[in-house]
């Protein structure tokens, strides 16, 4: 994109009213990702939750949904 001889005061101003709004000072860290190591670690707690929860389905699935038949909201699920 070029800018003609017309725009050019404009994107002059422009710069120069960014530049002024500018604080020096600021100078923080965006950088807030979670190590690989942090990452894994919720991943691997995630999982283990996971596959109790389904272990205990798969031992008492019929029980439970047995006790949600007799409450009448078996269906609900």
């Amino acid at each position: 994109m070029t800018t003609s001889s017309a725009d050019e005061p404009l994107v002059r101003a422009s710069f120069l009213v960014a530049f002024e709004c500018y604080d020096p000072r600021m100078h923080t860290d965006t950088k807030k990702s979670l190590s690989p190591l942090v990452l894994a670690l919720f991943a691997g707690a995630f999982a283990l939750v996971a596959l109790l929860a389904f272990r205990g389905w798969i031992a008492h699935g019929a029980d439970i949904f047995l006790s949600l038949a007799q409450a009448g909201i078996s269906w609900c699920f």
